[in-house]
């Protein structure tokens, strides 16, 4: 009898583990408790550690809905205009670029070579028929007989397209002609020692309180102005 008796007390455990409702074995499910209506009775539901949180599919709220696109809204009102802004300074300034580096090469090319070069207006880049307008285009050329104009046959250094931009214009002053001459001194043919120098005049659709001017003096040098043209 002896033998028998921590059997039964072995069973007796197992039956009281499987009667107490205080008691939850966990393996493999994860227990579930719900107060409200069986209090302290847990049932058992499959062990998902992945499950996704039903909070995370949950979308906008029609506040925050609301106020996100009132922001964006904002945004869009005080970014475009200084990005059309921004745009045109940055198109006005690359024109002044492309005529100052041109001015500079013809200079250059000249003392080079000892041999006049000019610059035209040219609308093709093979010939110095102008369109009556610095914007329409122009062109680098070797005047090798040095008699002021493009001849055939007078190479063609280099050739700048019209302005990307319908509003915007490019025109010059009195002083300087058509073509712009420097010679193997590196000096402009077409200023006079002592007289006023020659003037770009860049403009675009915002007027002249935005327009920038570049000077060319009787020495070939080329300078950029800071301040707005009197007109476009």
């Amino acid at each position: 009898m002896n033998s028998a008796l921590p059997k039964t007390v072995v069973k007796t455990r197992k039956n009281s583990l499987a009667t107490n409702p205080f008691i939850y074995i966990f393996n493999p499910f994860i227990g579930s408790c719900n107060p409200q209506n069986i209090p302290l009775i847990c049932k058992k539901r499959p062990y998902t550690p992945n499950r996704i949180d039903t909070r995370q599919t949950l979308g906008f709220t029609l506040i925050e809905l609301v106020v996100t696109m009132a922001v964006a809204a904002i945004l869009v009102t005080v970014a475009i205009p200084n990005m059309r802004t921004f745009i045109q300074n940055g198109r006005l300034n690359t024109q002044i670029n492309n005529l100052v580096g041109d001015l500079g090469l013809a200079r250059s090319e000249a003392i080079n070579r000892r041999t006049n070069v000019g610059v035209c207006m040219s609308t093709n880049g093979t010939t110095c028929a102008g369109g009556g307008n610095w914007r329409d285009g122009r062109a680098i050329f070797v005047d090798a007989d040095n008699d002021g104009a493009w001849d055939p046959g007078e190479q063609i250094l280099r050739f700048r397209e019209p302005l990307a931009s319908a509003t915007d214009s490019l025109s010059t002053n009195a002083v300087l002609g058509d073509p712009i001459i420097f010679t193997a001194s590196g000096a402009s043919s077409n200023v006079i020692v002592g007289g006023p120098v020659g003037v770009f005049t860049f403009c675009d659709d915002r007027g002249a309180s935005k327009g920038k001017q570049v000077s060319l003096n009787h020495m070939g040098q080329v300078s950029v102005s800071t301040n707005a043209p009197g007109g476009c």
